[in-house]
């Protein structure tokens, strides 16, 4: 009930999420799921990946991004994604051949434990694509360079989400020095009349391998 002199909810207004019981929940896995959006080389017409996104059917809020968020709001982010990644990472067994499946970290988290187990837990990570977005400001990726090689060395690449936006600029890129580069759907748009467009993510042996995806919110639909 509410408290008295508070504001009574409206008939049929559900009620505000439980964040604290449902992160709670969900950081141990449960009601998460993962959808797998396919990656397609356009020029083969053939599907050569897959990314995972963060689905909670279990929850009457199913926003993603209203999720992520609130983890960072209650210092429960490290645990969300931790467990966001070990049910993608419940298909990878099952990928068709020759398919690769990137995975959305936010950099800051790389070094916590929560994400380190995750890898540990992994194995051999060939195959594998992390895919580091920019949902806040990196001022310097020295303390990431140790994890970022041993993700290397077990096998997995690295790329760089939505270049060109936000944070992802060529600074980003090029203390990262990502594998693959996802290019913002700004720098793709109308591509095809814009020459100055077509030679920035045309320029010979200046980019990594590169894809675009939809510009919304990183967990949603990408």
């Amino acid at each position: 009930m509410p408290a008295a002199g508070g504001p009574r909810p409206e008939a049929g207004t559900p009620a505000p999420p439980d964040w604290e019981n449902w992160l709670a929940s969900a950081c141990r896995g449960e009601g998460l799921a993962a959808a797998y959006q396919p990656i397609i080389d356009t020029a083969r017409g053939a599907v050569v990946g897959y990314e995972a996104l963060a689905r909670f059917p279990g929850y009457t809020e199913k926003n993603p991004e209203a999720w992520f968020a609130a983890a960072r709001d209650h210092g429960k982010a490290a645990e969300l994604e931790a467990a966001a990644l070990r049910t993608a990472l419940k298909a990878r067994a099952s990928l068709p051949a020759n398919c690769f499946l990137t995975l959305n970290v936010s950099p800051e988290l790389l070094t916590s434990e929560c994400i380190r187990s995750v890898w540990r837990d992994e194995g051999r990570l060939g195959g594998l694509i992390v895919e580091l977005t920019e949902q806040t400001p990196i001022d310097s990726y020295v303390e990431l360079e140790p994890d970022l090689n041993q993700l290397r060395a077990a096998g997995a690449l690295i790329a760089v989400d939505d270049a060109g936006a936000g944070y992802a600029g060529l600074r980003h890129l090029l203390a990262l020095r990502p594998s693959m580069i996802k290019i913002d759907r700004a720098l793709i748009q109308d591509v095809d009349r814009d020459e100055a467009k077509r030679a920035l993510i045309g320029m010979p042996g200046s980019w990594p391998r590169v894809w675009s995806g939809p510009r919304s919110s990183r967990r949603s639909s990408r």
